[in-house]
């Protein structure tokens, strides 16, 4: 199973989010802030909660490649939504429901089971 890395720019959703990922059985979650891109995990699934500067996040997450989760508030989730797609970025819009986040986490994790 491949690790989770969250990073957050509030320190609360990102605990909130590490604490429903842990319940539903993941272990191997590692919580920082946004200043800690350039140390992302290289395999890691990577779930990004971001309120500022998302088109300087777009940028630099999109060559890293792999399993990206961006979470935004619906202020700003229509002006990125086809810039994610062609980047390969997962859009979920927060507040983001329990079930809908492990659902885009299972498919990140374990592709081979859907």
């Amino acid at each position: 199973m491949k690790p989770i890395q969250i990073l957050s720019e509030s320190a609360a959703v990102g605990t909130r989010l590490k604490d429903i990922l842990y319940q539903d059985g993941f272990a191997d979650i590692r919580l920082s802030d946004l200043s800690a891109i350039p140390d992302m995990l290289p395999d890691a699934v990577l779930i990004v909660y971001a309120k500022s500067n998302i088109s300087g996040l777009m940028h630099q997450l999109s060559p890293r490649g792999g399993s990206i989760i961006l979470l935004l508030n619906p202020d700003c989730y229509a002006l990125y939504l086809d810039r994610a797609r062609h980047c390969g970025i997962t859009l979920l819009l927060m507040p983001v429901a329990p079930f809908t986040l492990l659902e885009a986490v299972e498919k990140a994790v374990r592709p081979s089971a859907f």
